[in-house]
């Protein structure tokens, strides 16, 4: 099966369904949007949909740079501001991912602490999140979060809807949340859409759509599935930086 074999279930009715259904819930929102882009599928989906539901100066990408994210996805993002014509702001955490990682001494790493802890999600998205909304002065963001990949986005989903406000006053949007992997695929080879080229070497390796990631590779849900194997084909230089630091990780390759 290659990629561009997925666009064959554009005409269908049901497609063309969700497609609708999604760019009406963006432009449901009567004011500019955040968008969080990671380079990976979901989120090109959600930009693309963003663009196509609103004025693209009501449209505000981000991503969040970690230090640890494929080659490839920064190509990507290059690609998706050519496309487009539009800017990606790209916010880089603090402190970056790695530097926590040693600090505290993570996957077999000998020069930190060994019970230093960090709040990974407050500083790798939440954070950064927040900054963008206030610096462009938003309420709503809209996030490619699918509940096929897992039962709390399901759960997610069922009490909250798919907009819904936290605790943190923000709005958040969710427009393919019902989306299948299938669909994803879909659309961005009917719409013939700039991706992440990392996807085609996970093809090429065997690895099942459902399970395709090229987000960071660090975290136990990574490694349950041997994504570390799968960075030597994707990144191999990042794979012997790691190794090198972190020689615990040569467990799950």
């Amino acid at each position: 099966m290659k990629l561009k074999d997925m666009a064959i279930g554009a005409g269908l009715q049901c497609f063309k369904k969700k497609v609708a259904m999604a760019i009406e819930l963006i432009a449901s929102i009567d004011q500019p949007i955040a968008v969080s882009v990671s380079g990976g599928k979901d989120s090109q989906v959600c930009l693309d949909l963003a663009l196509r539901a609103k004025s693209k100066k009501d449209v505000y990408p981000v991503f969040f740079d970690c230090g640890t994210q494929l080659k490839s996805t920064y190509i990507a993002l290059d690609e998706l501001e050519s496309y487009y014509s539009i800017k990606i702001n790209r916010i880089k955490t603090e402190p970056q991912l790695v530097d926590m990682l040693k600090a505290g001494n993570y996957w077999g790493y000998t020069g930190g602490e060994d019970k230093k802890t960090f709040n990974f999600m407050d500083i790798l998205v939440t954070k950064p999140a927040i900054k963008h909304m206030i610096d462009h002065k938003l309420e709503y963001s809209v996030i490619g979060l699918r509940e096929e990949e897992s039962s709390g986005r399901k759960k997610r989903g069922q009490v909250f809807g798919d907009i819904f406000q936290k605790k943190d006053g923000y709005h958040y949007c969710y427009p393919i949340s019902k989306w299948k992997v299938e669909d994803i695929w879909c659309y961005i080879m009917s719409r013939e859409l700039p991706y992440n080229k990392a996807y085609e070497v996970l093809l090429r390796l065997g690895v099942p759509l459902k399970d395709q990631r090229v987000g960071c590779y660090f975290g136990s849900a990574g490694n349950t599935i041997g994504r570390f194997v799968y960075l030597k084909y994707l990144d191999i230089g990042q794979w012997n930086r790691y190794i090198k630091d972190f020689p615990k990780l040569a467990f799950y390759s």
